[in-house]
C-alpha cells in the first residue's frame, strides 16, 4: 500500500525470503523492490535498534528494529509466527520491528516508539502484520508465568496473545487506538502463510516499509 508516499506491504508465501534470493527482487504490485534497495536484519529477539542512514550494508546484525528517515531504502522484517510491526510519521521517519515473545515482553515497541519523540503522539501510525493468534500459542507454565509477570497483561494459560500486549503497550505509549491497524490474519491458520510452530518451517515471508 501506497499512503503519502509511505509504501508499505505485509509478506507472505509468494512475498518471502526465498523468492527474494532466487529472484533478486520482490514485485509487488506495481512495485519492482530490487535486492540491494532491502534492508535486512538478523533478527535475534532482542530490543536492539539500528538507525540506517544508507544503504552501504544490506544486512543489520544483531538488531530486532531498524528505522530510517532516508528515501528509497526498503526496511525489512523477516517472520513466520512472529509479530511483523511497521511505524511511520508524518515528519517522514519510518520503522519495521520483528516482535516474538521475547521482544514483546521486553517491550520492544516503546523502545522503537522513543525514536519518534519529535511527534506528537497522534502523528505516528502503527501496522500489526500478520501472525500467530492466541488459538495456536501454548507454552509451558514457567514460560507463561514469565511473560505475564513481566507484561502485566492478564492472558488465559496455556496460550499467550502476544498482540494483546503490544496492542496495551502502545496505548500505553500514547499511540491512539485509531492510528493502530492489526491484521486479523493467523500464520497458523491462514495457508497463505508460513508458521513456524505448525511445521518447523525455516521459510519466512518478508514485510516491507518505505519512504518513497
Amino acid at each position: 500500500m501506497l499512503k503519502n508516499k509511505i509504501f508499505y506491504h505485509f509478506g507472505n508465501k509468494q512475498i518471502s525470503l526465498n523468492a527474494l534470493q532466487n529472484r533478486g527482487y520482490l514485485k509487488i504490485d506495481d512495485h519492482k523492490i530490487y535486492q540491494d534497495d532491502i534492508i535486512l536484519m538478523e533478527q535475534t529477539h532482542s530490543v536492539l535498534v539500528q538507525i540506517v542512514k544508507n544503504r552501504s550494508s544490506n544486512y543489520m546484525p544483531k538488531v530486532d528494529a531498524l528505522i530510517t528517515k532516508r528515501k528509497n531504502i526498503f526496511l525489512a522484517v523477516k517472520t513466520a509466527d512472529c509479530i511483523p510491526i511497521l511505524i511511520y510519521d508524518t515528519k517522514k521517519m519510518i520503522a519495521a520491528i520483528h516482535a516474538g515473545r521475547e521482544g514483546v515482553k521486553k517491550n520492544i515497541v516503546e523502545e522503537v516508539c522513543h525514536f519518534f519523540q519529535k511527534s506528537r503522539r497522534k502523528e505516528i501510525f502503527v501496522l500489526l502484520g500478520p501472525a500467530i493468534c492466541a488459538r495456536h500459542y501454548e507454552v509451558d507454565e514457567q514460560t507463561f508465568s514469565e511473560f505475564v509477570n513481566e507484561t502485566e497483561v492478564l492472558q488465559k494459560f496455556p496460550q499467550l496473545d502476544l498482540k494483546k500486549v503490544v496492542l496495551q503497550q502502545l496505548l500505553s505509549f500514547g499511540i491512539p487506538a485509531s492510528n493502530i491497524q492489526n491484521s486479523p490474519i493467523c500464520t497458523w491458520e491462514n495457508e497463505n502463510y508460513f508458521s513456524y510452530r505448525k511445521n518447523r518451517t525455516t521459510q519466512r515471508q518478508i514485510s516491507l516499509i518505505a519512504i518513497l
